[in-house]
Protein backbone atom coordinates (compact mmCIF):
# COMPACT_ATOMS: atom_id res chain seq x y z
CA UNK A 1 0.00 0.00 0.00
CA UNK A 2 1.68 3.47 -1.14
CA UNK A 3 -0.84 5.74 1.09
CA UNK A 4 -1.55 3.42 4.59
CA UNK A 5 -1.50 7.02 6.45
CA UNK A 6 -3.93 8.67 3.71
CA UNK A 7 -6.26 5.89 3.92
CA UNK A 8 -6.68 5.72 7.70
CA UNK A 9 -7.91 9.23 7.57
CA UNK A 10 -10.25 8.29 4.55
CA UNK A 11 -8.35 9.28 1.74
CA UNK A 12 -8.15 6.58 -1.03
CA UNK A 13 -6.15 7.93 -3.87
CA UNK A 14 -4.07 11.00 -1.77
CA UNK A 15 -1.19 10.99 1.07
CA UNK A 16 -1.73 12.18 4.66
CA UNK A 17 -0.23 15.74 3.06
CA UNK A 18 -3.35 15.47 0.07
CA UNK A 19 -1.36 14.37 -2.38
CA UNK A 20 -2.84 11.88 -5.40
CA UNK A 21 -0.24 9.31 -5.81
CA UNK A 22 -1.57 7.94 -8.44
CA UNK A 23 -0.73 11.00 -10.89
CA UNK A 24 3.52 11.25 -10.40
CA UNK A 25 4.24 7.68 -11.47
CA UNK A 26 6.30 8.96 -14.49
CA UNK A 27 8.46 11.63 -12.39
CA UNK A 28 7.93 11.24 -9.13
CA UNK A 29 10.00 14.20 -7.12
CA UNK A 30 11.60 12.34 -4.14
CA UNK A 31 10.70 14.90 -1.71
CA UNK A 32 7.11 15.17 -2.56
CA UNK A 33 6.47 11.74 -3.39
CA UNK A 34 8.96 9.70 -1.10
CA UNK A 35 6.46 6.37 -1.76
CA UNK A 36 6.11 6.76 -5.44
CA UNK A 37 9.88 7.58 -5.82
CA UNK A 38 10.88 4.36 -3.68
CA UNK A 39 8.52 2.15 -4.88
CA UNK A 40 9.94 3.17 -8.61
CA UNK A 41 13.43 3.08 -7.53
CA UNK A 42 13.32 -0.52 -5.63
CA UNK A 43 11.34 -2.03 -9.13
CA UNK A 44 14.57 -0.90 -11.09
CA UNK A 45 17.11 -2.37 -9.14
CA UNK A 46 15.00 -5.63 -8.77
CA UNK A 47 14.93 -5.58 -12.57
CA UNK A 48 18.69 -5.24 -12.90
CA UNK A 49 18.88 -8.69 -12.30
CA UNK A 50 15.85 -10.30 -12.49
CA UNK A 51 13.30 -10.12 -15.54
CA UNK A 52 10.02 -8.70 -13.98
CA UNK A 53 6.58 -9.75 -16.47
CA UNK A 54 4.27 -7.75 -14.55
CA UNK A 55 3.85 -4.53 -12.09
CA UNK A 56 0.25 -4.45 -10.38
CA UNK A 57 -1.27 -1.05 -9.03
CA UNK A 58 -4.00 -2.59 -6.91
CA UNK A 59 -6.17 0.26 -5.48
CA UNK A 60 -9.78 1.13 -4.82
CA UNK A 61 -11.70 3.65 -7.46
CA UNK A 62 -14.24 6.35 -6.40
CA UNK A 63 -16.45 5.35 -9.31
CA UNK A 64 -15.42 1.67 -10.82
CA UNK A 65 -17.99 -1.03 -8.82
CA UNK A 66 -16.62 -4.68 -8.54
CA UNK A 67 -12.77 -5.47 -9.94
CA UNK A 68 -11.73 -4.22 -13.32
CA UNK A 69 -8.26 -3.33 -14.73
CA UNK A 70 -6.44 -0.01 -16.22
CA UNK A 71 -3.60 -0.86 -18.55
CA UNK A 72 -0.64 0.04 -19.78
CA UNK A 73 0.01 1.52 -23.16
CA UNK A 74 3.05 0.38 -25.29
CA UNK A 75 2.51 1.50 -29.04
CA UNK A 76 5.21 -0.81 -29.95
CA UNK A 77 3.16 -3.55 -28.75
CA UNK A 78 -0.30 -2.91 -27.59
CA UNK A 79 -1.12 -7.06 -27.51
CA UNK A 80 1.52 -7.22 -24.86
CA UNK A 81 -0.78 -4.89 -22.39
CA UNK A 82 -4.06 -7.13 -23.04
CA UNK A 83 -2.50 -10.68 -22.27
CA UNK A 84 -2.81 -9.99 -18.57
CA UNK A 85 -6.18 -8.98 -18.14
CA UNK A 86 -7.32 -10.89 -21.02
CA UNK A 87 -6.13 -14.14 -19.26
CA UNK A 88 -7.44 -12.86 -15.96
CA UNK A 89 -10.84 -12.80 -17.09
CA UNK A 90 -10.99 -15.97 -18.95
CA UNK A 91 -9.74 -17.67 -15.33
CA UNK A 92 -12.18 -15.28 -13.22
CA UNK A 93 -15.84 -14.11 -14.12
CA UNK A 94 -15.60 -11.17 -11.52
CA UNK A 95 -13.39 -9.34 -14.01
Amino acid sequence: MMNPDGVIHGNYRCSLSGRDLNRRWKKPDRNLYPEVYLAKKNIMEIAQNRNIELVLDLHGHSRRKKMFIYGCNDRMNPMKCREFPYLLSKFNSNF
